[in-house]
This record gives C-alpha cells, sequence and structure tokens, in this order.
C-alpha cells in the first residue's frame, strides 16, 4: 500500500472523544471538499461553494471550521458515535483508534469485485484517561 498516512496519539478525557475526532476529520474533510455543481440542463450548470460552519466545543477549548453540508456532519456524527460507544461499552478500553481513509475505486472485471485502492489515510489514537475533578473524585 503506497498510501500516505498521518497517525495522531492523543489522550482525551471520555467526554472529549466527540469533539477531538469531529474537529480534526471535519478540518481534514473541509479542505478536501469541492465546490457545489448544480445542472441546469443539458451542458448547462453552474459552480457554488458549500460554505462553512464555525463549531464551538464543549468540553476542549477550541474552535474548528467545518463544510456546511448536513451530510458530511451526520456521516461523521454516525461513524463518532458507534466508535464512542464501543470505547465505552467495553469496560476494559483504554485507548482505541479511528481512520478516514481517501480512496480510489478501480472497477471491477468479471468476476472479482471492485476494489478500493487508499491513496491517503489518517488514524486517530486516542488514549482515554480519567481525570480527578476539583473535589478529587474520579
Amino acid at each position: 500500500m503506497n498510501a500516505r498516512s498521518q497517525i495522531f496519539e492523543l489522550s482525551v478525557e471520555g467526554r472529549q472523544i466527540d469533539e477531538v475526532v469531529a474537529s480534526i476529520f471535519h478540518t481534514i474533510l473541509f479542505h478536501r471538499t469541492l465546490g457545489k455543481f448544480r445542472y441546469k440542463a443539458e451542458g448547462s450548470y453552474s459552480i457554488g461553494t458549500v460554505g462553512m460552519v464555525d463549531v464551538d466545543c464543549d468540553f476542549v477549548d477550541f474552535t474548528y471550521v467545518r463544510a456546511a453540508s448536513s451530510e458530511i456532519d451526520q456521516a461523521i456524527k454516525r461513524e463518532m458515535a458507534a466508535f464512542r460507544d464501543a470505547l465505552r461499552n467495553n469496560e476494559n478500553a483504554t485507548s482505541g483508534q479511528i481512520s478516514l481513509e481517501f480512496y480510489q475505486k478501480k472497477r471491477a472485471r468479471w468476476p472479482f469485485p471492485a476494489e478500493c485502492i487508499p491513496w491517503e489515510v489518517w488514524t486517530l489514537k486516542l488514549d482515554i484517561i480519567g481525570l480527578a475533578n476539583e473535589h478529587g473524585e474520579l
């Protein structure tokens, strides 16, 4: 595999998982997002922008920009929730990883299925930590 690979290793509290994953993945996708193409008729189209939205995090002192696309946002939230729930449902889990892949899909040649070849992979390795609050409790 000749894919370009980036790995981020971070330590986060359980409540910060969603915001950390969302801020990194949305930032990457914002820079990869193309404009909107609207086809009006045969040979006629217009090009616009997807737009952007500022997002303020609740549990991390951070603001990031994401594409103003509800489809992208819902897809990330769906995968992020599955990742978070898998970590929380396993009592012994102290770490986990989630990846965002960009790939090229090669057409299938009978009798083989279509092949997906990644050209860039972004991986987040999260160590889940528990910090004592201001009252000294975990």
